[in-house]
């Protein structure tokens, strides 16, 4: 839906500057729970100069983009011990974040 809403011009941002650690982290204990049950470890790892850092965008779209992310790892890591790995650091010209979600599923 997002998609056509896109391609349209019509999606609606609601921008804002947040703070990317709050939102991943408020993402992590929403599936805190489904990972517990499932006996995986979350490790979240953001890079030093990351971890203070403040993104204009839009929250929900952000933290939706972020879940998607998560439901992927935790639907292929279902073995018991299995390991998801959340990172961000800086990119190469120090105006982007790097986010990469790792899992051994």
């Amino acid at each position: 839906m997002d998609v056509t809403k896109i391609d349209s011009h019509s999606l609606l941002l609601n921008r804002d500057l947040y703070k990317l650690s709050d939102i991943i982290t408020t993402v992590i204990q929403d599936y805190k729970i489904q990972i517990d049950n499932l006996k995986l470890k979350l490790l979240y790892q953001p890079a030093n100069n990351t971890s203070n850092t403040f993104i204009f965008a839009d929250k929900s779209h952000v933290y939706q983009v972020i879940s998607n992310l998560l439901d992927n790892a935790v639907k292929f890591t279902k073995n018991e011990d299995g390991d998801i790995l959340v990172t961000t650091k800086m990119g190469d010209d120090n105006d982007q974040i790097v986010f990469s979600v790792k899992d051994t599923g």
